[in-house]
């Protein structure tokens, strides 16, 4: 066998590549002449052979054209069409092409099996190009290194050799492309663009409060419900220490419908109060969105009543695309004409007229009023779709992205836009989403290929860092996803305040926990089916909330006693199935999705189908008159407190009745006591009834003038509250017969007290109040009521509570009913309240108690509470052995 020389006469003679073999070489004997030519042919060999140096000169030029490959191996091998670098970077086709002399076609097979051309070696036996590709594979793995491979490790063992084996696989055009068209503008194609669009302009059909406490959303066109979540309730399950985790919530829901215009928006006030509803053609409506499970069901009707009555402020004549309530007490608009308006919410939101107040010819109108109002400032913005709206409370700045690929900050407290950003500020790349950090001096945004930028505002200090060809750019990509996942579209984000900890969603719905100094993602799960919208910060966890009508709380606060660090809660929101899901785009909207805002006319996600049959809320069937006039009168009857108004409003209900004989026999004062013998003085028709073989039981309590009665119906535990209004409680007014007040609350109850001068309804004992004129039923659940106690005059009443296990509590509250103020005493350990009286004189209260080893009867000052102690009688008990029978 003879080796052969890596320079040699041979090395790039034809000779030695046989046509049917071109990647291999077979070395031949020849006679020892052939070697002594070679040796004595005038060849220079003190330098290299010009055919190389030509080669050489060639792909050195080319590095510098295309720089460095990421993982330092040199400049990436061409397909003889387009040649693509490992960083995505096309290298010219003619460049990439040899000589096609046969020389030249030897040297490319000799190069192929020996490594490449000849380089100079230095004293640490590498090249000069291999030590500057180090240097260049090290700047770039700060970004496509470090980062670039996150996403890649979470990949499962399938995927990886899905992966290994289709690397096997030779491609016809190379792979190189779909690097190149991974990060940037083109790594969303237009009709996945649109799509996302599309998807994202649906999130303004649901809303949220900053504390999560309250969730809204469509039902309709004409329809949304509002979802109580009471996570400050139900957050003890998941608060720390707390034994038992919840897995289900059973929220409160509150329905409204019958809306006078056609929904387009939504967003709840940060009290989560009320809900604000942006219409088609322009205007704001206004609806409570109060829980109602403490009213009783005239209250809940009088809300609707004053809302349909409600003056309504137009804000635009187009539709309103998007609502938000800022902190500072403004709204923030934007119609479809592309202006950004901003408005005092004392203005914009106007306030239900008071039922008191309301006249005839409101309650008659058809249609509540509309009023215009002028805004603060406004701005315009473009593109055909809003994508997010980023409120930041503490800096009062607020960003707004739309899809014209531009994005609007802005301050919230005047309205003024400081600075627009646009797609060259992104790594030409369509911005999603932002989130302020660093004091506001910063924004991270999210991307819709994956990635997560980080760059200064205007007047700060610029961000520093390296892009994906490891060059020195004013943004910092805080996260880039793996080159070989799909493009996943960040679609929300939001930072912890004073910690490095984001939350991101994409538009598959996967939610993301990422450290932004470590660049490390720390909790990944996909818990939506469609694109995450919206976090909320609560101080239960995090409320994460989906474009498929879903809200899911997780990561709750951790403490060392903390028992369910996994555990979570599911809300679910109510579907509105009238939505069409077919994106519907303007003819004038661009590839990337930009369009200007006269060119919009359809806005993509609001076109709807035939609207279902609105649901009836059965509770509230037959509560209101038909006649708007009497039920107008009928609502100001129940909240009127002054006598001489109660009289007035019942005349009025008698002579619209047609009853006027009736109405002149009232008398001009109330409250008047008939001489002679008993006469009726009115009647009224419940809604009691007594069903054959059922034990019942009404028990009745009527006002020291007689007008008002309040029955309690006592039925069989069997009898459902739908057939005869079991366990609970109606007020009724005997002189027009109407019904004023019912509470569905079961009341456990012996008799009834009616004051009629402080309008209020006192079981005994008195665990729930009811407050005549309001209709709220008040209750403590924390420390339920045993006994109660009302003074002579009654103007106190005094409340006996049962005490907690292991804790010492004040057993009595005495409560004003003048004024209803509250003062507590008698604090006792481990006790109940067993029995309450007052003496006949007034001055002294008797009070009985049950305590661990005794019982008592004290004596106590009505009005300071202190105690004295009349007599005590021990309890001696023990705990009986085992072994007795």
């Amino acid at each position: 066998m003879i080796a052969m020389l890596k320079n040699g006469p041979f090395t790039y003679s034809s000779l030695w590549l046989p046509p049917c073999c071109p990647r291999y070489q077979i070395i031949i004997f020849v006679p020892m002449i052939s070697l002594l030519i070679g040796c004595g042919g005038g060849v220079d060999y003190s330098k290299p052979d010009p055919k190389i140096q030509e080669i050489v000169a060639r792909q050195k030029r080319n590095q510098k054209a295309v720089g460095p490959a990421v993982d330092g191996t040199g400049a990436a091998k061409s397909d003889g069409k387009t040649g693509l670098t490992q960083n995505g970077t096309a290298t010219d086709a003619a460049d990439s092409k040899a000589p096609t002399t046969p020389a030249s076609e030897g040297s490319r097979s000799t190069e192929a099996a020996s490594g490449g051309p000849p380089e100079v070696m230095t004293a640490s036996g590498k090249t000069a190009a291999e030590i500057e590709a180090n240097k260049d594979a090290n700047r770039a793995n700060t970004v496509a290194g470090n980062a670039g491979g996150l996403l890649g490790k979470l990949k499962t063992d399938a995927a990886k050799k899905k992966e290994a084996k289709a690397a096997t696989i030779p491609a016809s055009d190379s792979g190189a492309s779909q690097i190149a068209a991974r990060f940037g503008q083109m790594a969303v194609s237009p009709v996945k663009w649109l799509e996302l669009v599309s998807q994202l302009a649906r999130q303004f059909f649901v809303a949220s409060t900053p504390d999560g406490n309250s969730l809204a959303a469509s039902t309709g066109e004409r329809s949304c419900e509002i979802v109580d979540t009471q996570l400050d309730l139900r957050g003890q399950t998941l608060a720390p220490g707390s034994r038992n985790a919840a897995t289900e919530a059973n929220p409160i829901h509150i329905s409204v419908a019958g809306l006078p215009g056609i929904i387009n928006s939504l967003e709840l006030t940060n009290n989560g109060q009320q809900v604000l509803v942006g219409t088609t053609d322009g205007r704001l409506l206004v609806r409570s969105a109060a829980s109602t499970a403490d009213w009783d069901l005239f209250a809940r009707d009088l809300f609707l009543f004053q809302d349909e009555h409600r003056r309504t402020a137009r804000l635009s004549d187009q539709a309103l695309v998007a609502i938000r309530c800022l902190p500072n007490d403004q709204i923030l608009t934007i119609d479809a004409n592309g202006v950004c308006a901003f408005w005092k919410t004392d203005t914009a939101v106007l306030p239900p007229t008071p039922i008191m107040e309301m006249t005839v010819e409101q309650a008659s109108a058809a249609e509540a009023e509309t009023v215009t109002v002028t805004p603060i400032s406004s701005f315009p913005v473009s593109g055909f779709e809003v994508l997010s709206i980023t409120i930041d409370e503490k800096h009062q700045l607020g960003a707004i992205v739309t899809s014209s690929l531009e994005v609007y900050v802005f301050h919230t407290a005047t309205g003024e836009l400081i600075q627009t950003l646009t797609i060259d500020l992104f790594a030409d790349t369509q911005p999603v989403c932002i989130e302020f950090v660093a004091d506001g001096t910063e924004i991270i945004a999210g991307l819709a290929d994956g990635r997560i930028l980080r760059r200064a505002l205007t007047g700060a200090t610029a961000v520093s860092g390296l892009n994906d060809q490891g060059e020195t750019v004013d943004y910092d990509l805080v996260f880039i996803p793996d080159l070989k996942d799909q493009v996943s579209s960040i679609t929300s984000i939001r930072s912890v305040p004073d910690s490095h900890t984001i939350y991101f969603g994409t538009i598959d719905g996967t939610v993301v926990r990422f450290d932004t100094a470590q660049k490390r993602i720390q909790q990944l799960k996909k818990r939506h089916k469609g694109p995450v919208i919206d976090f909320c910060l609560t101080p239960y966890g995090v409320l994460s909330i989906g474009i498929d009508r879903q809200a899911q709380l997780f990561d709750p606060p951790q403490t060392p006693l903390s028992n369910s660090p996994n555990a979570e809660l599911t809300f679910q929101l109510p579907l509105d199935e009238t939505l069409d899901e077919a994106p519907v785009v303007d003819d004038s909207a661009t590839a990337n999705g930009a369009a200007t805002p006269k060119s919009r006319k359809t806005r993509s996600a609001t076109s709807r189908v035939a609207e279902k049959a609105a649901d009836v809320d059965l509770s509230l069937a037959g509560i209101r008159p038909a006649d708007s006039e009497l039920a107008l009168y009928a609502h100001q009857l129940r909240s009127a407190k002054e006598p001489a108004k109660q009289l007035e409003l019942r005349k009025l209900i008698l002579r619209h009745r047609g009853e006027n004989s009736l109405a002149d026999s009232l008398g001009t004062e109330p409250a008047e006591v008939p001489e002679g013998p008993p006469m009726r003085a009115g009647e009224a028709t419940t809604q009691l009834q007594f069903p054959a073989g059922d034990w019942s039981r009404v028990m009745l309590s009527i006002s020291d003038d007689g007008t008002t009665v309040a029955a309690l119906h006592r039925a069989a535990g069997d009898q459902t509250d739908q057939q005869t209004r079991a366990r609970a409680v109606s007020l009724f007014d005997l002189t027009t017969g109407t019904a004023l007040r019912h509470w569905t609350q079961s009341v456990p109850t012996q008799s009834l007290n009616l004051n009629a001068s402080h309008h209020v309804l006192l079981p005994s004992p008195a665990a729930i109040r009811f407050w005549n004129t309001t209709g709220l039923a008040e209750s403590d659940l924390l420390l339920p009521v045993c006994a109660t106690a009302v003074s002579a005059d009654a103007n106190t009443l005094i409340l006996g509570r049962m005490g907690v296990t292991g804790m010492a509590d004040p057993l009595l509250t005495r409560l004003n009913l003048i004024d209803r103020t509250e003062t507590k005493g008698m604090e006792l350990f481990e006790a109940m309240t067993t029995a309450v009286a007052f003496t006949n004189a007034g001055d002294r209260l008797i009070v009985g108690t049950r305590e661990r080893d005794q019982v008592r009867l004290l004596e106590l000052d009505p009005l300071t509470l202190i105690q004295q102690e009349i007599m005590r009688e021990p309890l001696d008990g023990r705990i009986p052995d085992i072994s007795e029978d």
